[in-house]
């Protein structure tokens, strides 16, 4: 055994989304998720994994020196409904060798000839929508234009797009959960050692911004 992989179930259904191209026609996509998750194509059940080096597993139909097989303690919860294996943790995977791997190998499986065919025809197919103007989070944060995070109602005015969301760096604990009858927390934001880290960077939304010299600060409203 290589490594464990607990699994989320998910619906088909809810990768789904509808969005709006800039000439106002409404289009049906999946989320990129979707091609992360396992599943079956007469079944409306996906299975996300979300164990610590899975990501790195990459697709190979030759070379594949791993395979995934259940873990023996999930066969009673084969037959379950969909929330019902949303509240436990025990439906799982567990990755398992095929071959001796040495250090510094490279770790593949082999996805099966249906993915490796829908790929391929995704690669040769896929062009870009020229009803549908992308600019990526990275682009913003790197151009002047975007320096100043927009409030909510500035955003009514000029919205982000609709894959982009403010997310600003704070820590969580248990003094922020919601209190019974609660709709918000207030979080207030100190700087702090670490705080400036991947793991804090959490979504946000921008309620108020308060000019102060040379730099503008935000008072975030977590919700």
């Amino acid at each position: 055994i290589i490594a464990p992989v607990p699994v989320i179930a998910l619906s088909k259904g809810s990768l789904e989304t509808m969005k709006e191209r800039t000439d106002g026609t409404v289009v049906k996509s999946e989320q990129l998720l979707k091609n992360y998750c396992y599943g079956h194509p007469d079944s409306d059940l996906l299975l996300y994994p979300y164990s610590h080096g899975i990501n790195l597993v990459n697709h190979h139909s030759t070379k594949s020196n791993v395979k995934l097989r259940w873990w023996n303690d999930s066969s009673p919860y084969f037959n379950r409904t969909l929330l019902e294996l949303q509240q436990s943790s025990r439906l799982m995977f567990e990755l398992v060798a095929t071959n001796p791997i040495k250090k510094g190998d490279e770790i593949y499986m082999d996805y099966g000839d249906e993915w490796d065919n829908a790929w391929q025809n995704h690669m040769e197919s896929w062009r870009p929508d020229p009803n549908n103007f992308h600019v990526s989070a990275e682009t913003m944060n790197n151009n002047d234009d975007f320096h100043v995070l927009r409030t909510e109602n500035e955003q009514q005015l000029q919205p982000y797009p609709q894959d982009v969301f403010t997310s600003c760096y704070y820590r969580y604990s248990d003094n922020n959960l919601l209190k019974p009858n609660q709709k918000r927390s207030m979080v207030v934001w100190k700087p702090t050692n670490g705080m400036i880290s991947l793991r804090n960077l959490r979504p946000c939304r921008i309620i108020q911004r308060d000019p102060m010299t040379n730099f503008t600060s935000s008072n975030n409203q977590v919700s």
